[in-house]
């Protein structure tokens, strides 16, 4: 049954296919339409969008780590406390606006250090002014000692056009706080991990590639295409945290770190993808100024 009025799953799906569709390059989405002459279904056993002109489908599905979701919720209630500020505080906190803050939390904060929120975003607008993205080490810093034992680092992201946004992330440095184990061991450990949710998330949607063939086969279409999306929700608690990784933003260096991430993510998951249960498989990162996708396969 084909979707007739807007909700909120549905408008989330529109909002990353619209953003799939502008990151093709001109030689993948020449041949492609806009946004309207796509349609959006509901049923669990269809694909997401239909292109009926075109005899195409497309399948969304997110880049999900259920052992993230488990230890990011311990940080949403801290998290939750921060956006609330943010919003009520505005226009104090105007500076912020147009960038994102990741914390790499060492611990679960207690929530009496709620109090200390605003000195916290203090100091970050004081250092969004930067040309670039910027990394900053807590530990010599001048906030308050409480949260400087709390987080070990932060990553100012500039991303023009974007509200404020400031969040405590389970960061790899916490997985890694004994000292004689390298950093960037802990880095390559995590992100093996991710792929790992990345291989189980995709074996999962290639179970069910028999029953999005059949929709496409009994309305005479011909392309049925998966995209995989690690989106800006995701990076909050549900998806594997790859900012040690992957660079968020705007510019060329940005979208060299995600394309080669997506390499690594097809060489990953490549005997997964053999089968040719979907015709085409991109990796999608949605939520900055100019979305990008990479080809998974073929």
């Amino acid at each position: 049954m084909e979707q007739k009025l807007p909700d909120t799953k549905a408008s989330e799906s529109w909002r990353i296919f619209r953003a799939f569709l502008s990151s093709l390059p001109p030689s993948e989405g020449a041949s492609l339409p806009d946004l309207n002459c796509w349609r959006y279904l509901t049923g669990n056993g269809e694909p997401d969008f239909l292109w009926p002109e075109g005899r195409m489908a497309v399948e969304l599905t997110g880049w999900i780590d259920q052992t993230q979701i488990y230890e990011g919720k311990t940080l949403e209630h801290f998290n939750k406390k921060v956006r609330a500020v943010l919003l009520e505080q505005r226009a104090k906190f105007e500076r912020l606006e147009g960038h994102w803050v990741y914390l790499e939390a060492l611990q679960k904060p207690d929530r009496k250090w709620t109090s200390l929120i605003c000195p916290m975003l203090v100091f970050f607008a004081d250092r969004a002014n930067a040309v670039r993205n910027l990394r900053l080490h807590l530990e010599s810093s001048e906030l308050p000692q409480e949260i400087r034992e709390m987080f070990a680092g932060a990553t100012i992201y500039k991303m023009p056009g974007q509200r404020a946004s400031v969040r405590a992330v389970e960061g790899w440095r916490s997985r890694a706080s004994d000292q004689s184990v390298d950093a960037d061991e802990a880095i390559e450990r995590d992100l093996k991990r991710s792929f790992e949710s990345l291989r189980q998330n995709l074996r999962k949607k290639l179970d069910k590639a028999e029953k999005y063939r059949a929709v496409v086969e009994a309305r005479n279409f011909a392309k049925l295409w998966l995209v995989i999306h690690y989106d800006d929700t995701a990076l909050e608690w549900a998806a594997p945290l790859l900012v040690p990784v992957v660079q968020f933003g705007y510019g060329p260096d940005a979208h060299e770190s995600q394309r080669e991430l997506a390499r690594r993510a097809r060489d990953e998951v490549w005997s997964d993808l053999e089968g040719g249960h979907f015709d085409r498989v991109y990796l999608l990162f949605p939520d900055q100024p100019a979305p990008f996708s990479e080809k998974l396969w073929p």
